[in-house]
C-alpha cells in the first residue's frame, strides 16, 4: 500500500507515525528525526522546557541519511526542490514537489524495512536511547544509534529550518514532557 500524507491531531498521533512538522510549530509528540529539509541539520528551541533561549541543532541518524542520499539520486532536481520549499518570486507553495519528495522518503524507509529499537521513556530528556537497523539484519556492524542529537521533544518548536520528517517515538502520557509533569 502506498504511504500518503494525513491531517491529524496531537492526540491521534501513534508511535510509529512519520509526522511532517513545519517551520515554527511544535511538535506534537517525542520524534525522532529521520530528515531535516536541507540535507543537514535542524534547528529547535527547548525555551519551554529549559528557559535556555539559544537554538540547539538536531541531526538525522547516519542511516536516514543514507535514505535521504538515495531520494537525491532517484530524483535530484525534484529532490533539492523539496528541500528548500519556499516559495520563489510570490508563486505558490511547492506542495506537491514537497509531499511526492516526502513520500519517496517514507517509501525508502519502510521499503527495506527498518527495526527502531528504543529504550522505555523516562523523565531525563538527555536520557535517548536506540538503534535503527534494516530489518532483519543481525550484524551490529549495519546497527545504527541515536542518542538525544537526534532526539525533538513535545512542545519544542522547530527554527530556521522549513520543515522536519520525525518517527513518533513517545507519545501521550509517554513524552518525556509529560513524564517530568508528573513526577
Amino acid at each position: 500500500q502506498e504511504p500518503d500524507l494525513e491531517e491529524v491531531t496531537w492526540a491521534d498521533v501513534v508511535c510509529g507515525d512519520i509526522v511532517y512538522t513545519k517551520e515554527d510549530e511544535a511538535f506534537p509528540t517525542d520524534l525522532l528525526l529521520l530528515h531535516p529539509a536541507g540535507d543537514t541539520e535542524a534547528f529547535i528551541s527547548t525555551v519551554m522546557l529549559d528557559g535556555e533561549t539559544s537554538l540547539k541543532n538536531r541531526i538525522a541518524p547516519s542511516l536516514c541519511e543514507v535514505i535521504s542520499k538515495k531520494c537525491q539520486q532517484a530524483a535530484p532536481e525534484e529532490w533539492q526542490a523539496a528541500q528548500a520549499a519556499q516559495p520563489e518570486n510570490g508563486q505558490q507553495f511547492p506542495w506537491a514537489k514537497l509531499k511526492a519528495q516526502m513520500l519517496r522518503f517514507t517509501q525508502g524507509v519502510r521499503r527495506p524495512g527498518i527495526e527502531i529499537k528504543i529504550a522505555p521513556p523516562t523523565p531525563v530528556l538527555s536520557d535517548v536511547r536506540g538503534k535503527l537497523q534494516p530489518r532483519g539484519n543481525t550484524e551490529d556492524a549495519l546497527a545504527c544509534a541515536f542518542t538525544e542529537e537526534n532526539f525533538l521533544p513535545r512542545g519544542c518548536v522547530l527554527r530556521n529550518t522549513p520543515w522536519i520528517l520525525g518517527l513518533a517515538i513517545y507519545v501521550g502520557d509517554d513524552t518525556k514532557t509529560r513524564l517530568n509533569a508528573t513526577s
